[in-house]
């Protein structure tokens, strides 16, 4: 059997440096927004269609939809909201956020990227900061450091120790 290996969240300086790598890749800084930004699965990620995501002020709302549930909303704030943002503006509706690039760095219109395919975009990414080993949890785990970091600045002690408990799923 494999070993398995607790979440290790991204550190600050590593996603400062992924997100200098690929500020003129605005899909792919668009992909690492969302991950980082909502928390969300790769498989949840992959399937959003461009009108999943709708702006309110200076802030993202994305729209999950889970099977037998009713659709999960998500608020994405900051730098993470801009990089969504300024990628969706460029797409219609009703197609796939996320699609396939071909040769010449063409994007396809309605070619859906794969979880498979994220996830090649992500390790090429992770590698580049000495992360070559990044693995789902540790995505989620960045999300919730970052939710309790800003629960810590804004007071709010409930929500971070309610944060933490999730965390230690991941740790």
């Amino acid at each position: 059997l494999g070993v398995q290996r607790f979440a290790n969240p991204l550190t600050e300086d590593e996603e400062r440096k992924i997100f200098q790598i690929i500020e003129d890749k605005p899909r792919d800084s668009a992909l690492f927004a969302i991950l980082i930004g909502t928390g969300a699965r790769v498989e949840q990620v992959v399937s959003l269609d461009a009108n999943h995501v709708t702006r309110v002020g200076d802030n993202a709302i994305v729209a999950f939809d889970r099977p037998s549930k009713k659709t999960q909303t998500t608020v994405i704030t900051g730098a993470y909201a801009q990089r969504v943002l300024s990628y969706r503006e460029r797409l219609e509706d009703g197609l796939p956020l996320f699609t396939k690039l071909y040769a010449g760095g063409r994007q396809s219109k309605d070619d859906r990227l794969t979880r498979q395919g994220a996830w090649l975009i992500i390790k090429s990414y992770s590698r580049s900061v000495d992360r070559p080993h990044l693995i789902p949890s540790d995505l989620k785990a960045t999300f919730i450091t970052h939710r309790i970091n800003e629960a810590d600045e804004i007071g709010a002690l409930e929500a971070a120790k309610r944060w933490r408990r999730a965390l230690r799923i991941y740790y």
